[in-house]
């Protein structure tokens, strides 16, 4: 959790690594980052991808290659550290670090705000995200590290 409240501030940047005030990240980076740092999964050469795959495909390619390194769990079962998916176009495409239980607190890196806080009940992107897509439930993943 320490190292996830680290990034807060680090500006959102397609594809970056890079945590403080003059880096980047995005939300995949971001979440191999914080996983690496901690010693929680050896993610230090992710595949590259295009951010606007979410567009125009429907391969759930981000999913695919989060269970990598997790697996999937029920959202009764999500505890701070854990790891929420939301769907952003046609595929589940966002994912953020569980801070509280769902729906509480998250920590993620969004465009064009960057690392942040914010709590997923009053968050008006989240809310119109689950909104758009209600049939599109959160998905939650805990790092197999931890099992």
């Amino acid at each position: 959790m320490r190292e996830a409240q680290s990034w807060l501030g680090t500006p959102f940047r397609d594809c970056a690594r890079v945590k403080g005030p003059r880096g980047g990240v995005d939300c995949g980076q971001f979440l191999c980052c914080v996983f690496q740092a901690a010693g929680v999964a050896d993610i230090a050469d992710p595949p590259r991808y295009n951010l606007q795959f979410m567009l125009n495909r429907i391969e759930e390619s981000y999913i695919e290659e989060l269970l990598k390194y997790t697996r999937e769990i029920s959202c009764d079962q999500a505890i701070a550290g854990d790891v929420v998916v939301l769907r952003w176009g046609h595929v589940y495409s966002h994912g953020a670090i569980l801070l509280d239980k769902w729906p509480g607190a998250i920590i993620h890196a969004l465009n064009p705000l960057g690392v942040i806080r914010t709590d997923a009940k009053r968050d008006a992107r989240i809310v119109a995200t689950l909104r758009k897509y209600p049939k599109s439930p959160p998905r939650f993943f805990r790092p197999t590290a931890w099992l």
